[in-house]
């Protein structure tokens, strides 16, 4: 997969980014197959940018969007979002991850940045 970066994503790790996705790496598998969904994508989102992700059919779009709502480990990379690392615990058990405090902490910030998308706050900066 080829891909062209515009505008802040094209300038990766910008100060004031909402969102960073620094190379995130995400490989199904087993047995004698391996299938890269994710790979070589490296952006960040300003606050208030509009943000689409186009693709075909099995391009890794929902793959990419798991691995940066930390709902899918990846093998390589980082997400961060609003200086908060997202990613998960060590322990992929849900009812004790849901009860961790990190969860919860990005739980709530997550819900608040969407709290304020619904009353049309516009972000700072």
């Amino acid at each position: 997969m080829t891909t062209t970066l515009i505008g802040a994503a094209a300038r990766p790790e910008t100060p004031t980014a909402l969102l960073d996705v620094r190379d995130p790496r995400k490989v199904y598998g087993g047995g004698n197959r391996s299938v890269e969904a994710v790979r070589n994508l490296t952006f960040s989102i300003a606050p208030g940018e509009p943000v689409c992700i186009v693709g075909p059919s099995g391009a890794g779009k929902t793959t990419l969007l798991r691995c940066v709502a930390g709902l899918l480990d990846t093998a390589s990379g980082e997400v961060v979002l609003e200086e908060v690392a997202v990613d998960l615990p060590d322990d992929r058990d849900q009812l004790t991850t849901r009860s961790l405090p990190r969860f919860a902490e990005l739980r709530a910030h997550v819900y608040e940045l969407i709290q304020r998308a619904k009353r049309g706050d516009r972000p700072a900066g």
